[in-house]
C-alpha cells in the first residue's frame, strides 16, 4: 500500500467515523428528550395493568439507551488521546534507538465494550420505542 493510499483511506475512516458519532449524538438527543416528555408529561392519576408496566420498561429502555450511546461517544474522545498517546510513545522510542526508518501507522479500534455499547444501545432504543407504542396502545 502506498503512503497516498494509506492517507485515503485514514481519510475515509475519519469520515466515517464523523458520521458515526454524529448519529449516536442525535440517539442520545433523542432518548434524552424523550425521557424529559415521558418525566413531564406523565398523566395525573398514574396508569394501572399493562399500560403502566410497557411505561416503566419504555423508561428503563430509553435511559439504559441514553446511556450506551454516551459510552459509545466516548470512544471519540478516546481515539484521539490514543492517538496521541501512541504517537508520542513512537517518537521517543525512534529519538532512542536514532534510527530514521519509517514507522509503522498508527491504526487501532476502541475497546470492546465501547463497540458493544453501541449494538446495545439500538437494542435499547428499539424495546423503549415497542414499550412505548404497546402502552399507548392500552390505553
Amino acid at each position: 500500500m502506498t503512503e497516498a493510499e494509506f492517507r485515503e483511506l485514514c481519510e475515509w475512516g475519519n469520515r466515517r467515523d464523523e458520521r458515526l458519532y454524529g448519529w449516536l449524538r442525535h440517539l442520545t438527543l433523542l432518548g434524552a428528550g424523550s425521557l424529559t416528555l415521558l418525566a413531564s408529561l406523565r398523566p395525573d392519576p398514574p396508569p394501572t395493568g399493562p399500560e403502566a408496566l410497557f411505561l416503566k420498561a419504555a423508561w428503563v429502555a430509553l435511559g439504559l439507551g441514553t446511556l450506551l450511546a454516551s459510552v459509545r461517544l466516548y470512544a471519540e474522545p478516546w481515539t484521539e488521546s490514543e492517538r496521541v498517546r501512541r504517537r508520542v510513545s513512537m517518537l521517543t522510542a525512534r529519538s532512542s534507538t536514532s534510527d530514521d526508518a519509517h514507522s509503522a501507522p498508527i491504526a487501532f479500534r476502541p475497546p470492546w465494550y465501547m463497540l458493544q455499547a453501541e449494538r446495545t444501545c439500538y437494542l435499547s432504543f428499539a424495546l423503549g420505542l415497542v414499550c412505548l407504542v404497546a402502552s399507548a396502545l392500552c390505553r
